[in-house]
């Protein structure tokens, strides 16, 4: 213990798991996702699937309070029938689901929440006003984790 601490060797080993208990939901979330509103196109929200690269959007109240999340499973039934994409809205075709987490919500939480909802992304809300601030992606977070893990390792 003593030379691996005199070569200065201890508290090297940071684990992905580690790194996961140090952020929060918002470190870790997409901020740059601008949500749809209710009453949004649908042709507005393929548009914003075919040519971004998120698979899901958070989906917002005309007071920017988060209503819910719009998916392409949410559009399965309609990608075909492109004549009624420029009469319906995003309210239209939006699940009775509303889950979340808060910004603050520990890493290791949100993803315990995803996997008992089955989720592979969740929005992000403000605490104080439970406005949507972005998107939780596993794999966008996953990416985070690793970029995290490689500060940190070469900050020792």
């Amino acid at each position: 213990k003593f030379s691996v601490r005199w070569a200065g060797e201890n508290d090297r080993n940071i684990t992905e798991a580690d790194v996961i208990e140090r952020l929060t939901a918002g470190q870790a979330a997409m901020e740059e996702v601008t949500p749809l509103t209710l009453t949004d196109r649908l042709s507005q929200a393929m548009e914003r699937f075919v040519h971004g690269e998120n698979l899901a959007y958070p989906v917002v109240d005309l007071r920017g309070k988060l209503a819910g999340m719009l998916t392409l499973s949410h559009l399965r039934e309609i990608l075909l029938e492109t004549d009624c994409w420029d009469w319906m809205v995003v309210a239209d075709v939006l699940a009775g689901e509303n889950e979340s987490v808060c910004e603050t919500t520990p890493l290791a939480d949100s993803f315990d929440r995803m996997t008992d909802c089955g989720l592979e992304q969740l929005p992000v809300v403000a605490k104080e006003n439970q406005k949507a601030l972005g998107i939780l992606d596993t794999r966008h977070a996953r990416k985070i984790i690793q970029q995290e893990m490689i500060r940190l390792q070469t900050q020792i």
